[in-house]
Order: C-alpha cells, then structure tokens, then sequence
C-alpha cells in the first residue's frame, strides 16, 4: 500500500520536470540504501562472515553441481536484480555529475551488502 500511494505522488509530481522529481527522490533513495546497508552489517556480524566466501567464484561452480535447477533460479534472481540496478543507474541522469559522485561509494556499499544479506 505505501508503495502504491508512493508512485501516485511520484506520478502527480511528475508535471512539474524530472529535476524537482529528482530532487525529491534523491534523498528517499539516500536513507534505503544506508538502510540497506545498515541491515547487511549487521546480519554479516550477528549471523558470521561465512557469506563474504562468497566472493570465491569456486563456490558458484559447486552450487550448480549439486543443486542445478536451484541454481539456474538463483542466478535468474541475481539478473533480475543486477538489471534493477540498471535502471536505478539509467534514472542518475536526473542527478548532478557531484551528487552521483558522492553518493555512488555509499549505494555501491548498501548494494554489496544487502546481495550478501539475501544470499
């Protein structure tokens, strides 16, 4: 429901140009991405840093060896969500050069931990 109501008033807005939508969303996206990140820190140091093994790319080829359907799912949610990233990529164009600049280090962090938080 608050999802619903927010892309109503992002619609709504949306008559007034992309760069007041822009400097609305801006901040919005700046507290869930430190969200996120806040989340994936935390589970890393309540749960353990076993999931930071992950970045061993051996892991990945025992994955599909013993579970291949599952991993070929898996790997469809990793697309989806890499192509989400995109497009949250392909909307920068709404921001200035300095902001994207000082916000990417904290989105690319929030990104990396929340992946390591899912998986």
């Amino acid at each position: 429901m608050i999802t619903v109501a927010f892309l109503i008033v992002l619609f709504s807005l949306q008559q007034f140009g992309t760069s007041k939508v822009g400097l609305a969303v801006g901040p919005a996206l700046f507290i869930w991405f430190c969200c996120l990140a806040g989340i994936g820190i935390y589970n890393i140091r309540t749960y353990g840093s076993e999931v930071l093994h992950a970045f061993n790319p051996v892991h990945i080829y025992y994955y599909f060896e013993r579970n291949p359907t599952q991993a070929w799912m898996s790997l469809g949610g990793c697309l989806l969500c890499a192509t989400g990233s995109e497009a949250m990529f392909a909307d920068l164009c709404y921001f200035s050069i300095r902001s994207v600049q000082v916000s990417f280090p904290v989105f690319f962090r929030a990104q990396c931990c929340s992946f390591k938080r899912n998986s």
